[in-house]
């Protein structure tokens, strides 16, 4: 091809090229339509728990109990929402979750108590039923204060309704209040609150962070942005089936 007629290809490949809209991944954050806890949990900024020195794991025990006549479609599964080992809190009256798989069609029943005692600080019956999904089980207004470094024991269990004992569901967990740390902000948002404390080994603190702001009242794409923050650090300890819950649509 003669030499000018290159110049002139080269030449409209340039014009086309500089006519061409910019990558939608290259977008300034200000015009990608997120807000709030939405802009703020690209794969990246999602939350990473840290865990704190510990030996062999202890702390977690999941529970099932098949329906009447061994149906699996009729099985109850919870699970309470902590690490495998021993979890942090920096608050004195934490809010503790758990999860349901299913629907849980009686009461069941919270209990706290020191692991260095037998006798229960807190037996509190949560009437029934409740749906499928993360309960919170607040210590606010409760006289129930956690003392640091000292660790305790909390179950949720669900009674048999036929009051067949071994077939009650139970599940438990293992928390004690760390003091050492510092709160995060007050101007951080929701998701930026539980990085810190994620990263600080505040697993019980982590979640309380996001959980509060979804019962706040968040909605649409921040609503799912909270909670795809929160699945991310339930898959890091291993409660797969609360993260699928948290990822499917509401």
């Amino acid at each position: 091809m003669p030499r000018d007629a290159w110049a002139i290809v080269l030449a409209t490949l340039v014009l086309a090229t500089s006519d061409m809209p910019a990558c939608a991944g290259a977008q300034p954050a200000a015009q990608s339509g997120l807000s709030g806890a939405a802009a703020a949990t690209a794969e990246t900024d999602l939350p990473s728990y840290v865990p704190p020195m510990r030996g062999a794991p202890r702390g977690r025990i999941g529970g099932a109990s098949r329906g009447a006549g061994g149906n699996a479609a009729s099985m109850e599964e919870i699970d309470v929402i902590a690490p495998d080992h021993v979890g942090l809190t920096r608050r004195e009256q934490p809010t503790l979750y758990w999860f349901s798989k299913g629907r849980v069609p009686t009461a069941a029943v919270f209990t706290l108590i020191p692991t260095d005692t037998e006798k229960p600080l807190v037996e509190r019956v949560m009437p029934g039923p409740q749906g499928p999904g993360i309960h919170a089980v607040p210590l606010a207004g409760s006289p129930v204060r956690l003392a640091p470094g000292r660790e305790y024991e909390w179950s949720i269990s669900v009674p048999d309704p036929g009051e067949d004992r071994s077939r009650d569901i139970v599940a438990s967990g293992i928390l004690k209040r760390d003091a050492s740390g510092s709160a995060p902000p007050e101007n951080v948002s929701a998701v930026d609150a539980a990085r810190i404390d994620a990263r600080s080994g505040r697993f019980y603190d982590a979640i309380e962070d996001i959980s509060r702001a979804l019962a706040g009242g968040a909605t649409g794409a921040d609503a799912a942005a909270l909670r795809h923050a929160r699945a991310a650090l339930l898959d890091q300890v291993g409660l797969d089936a609360a993260a699928a819950f948290d990822r499917a649509p509401h």
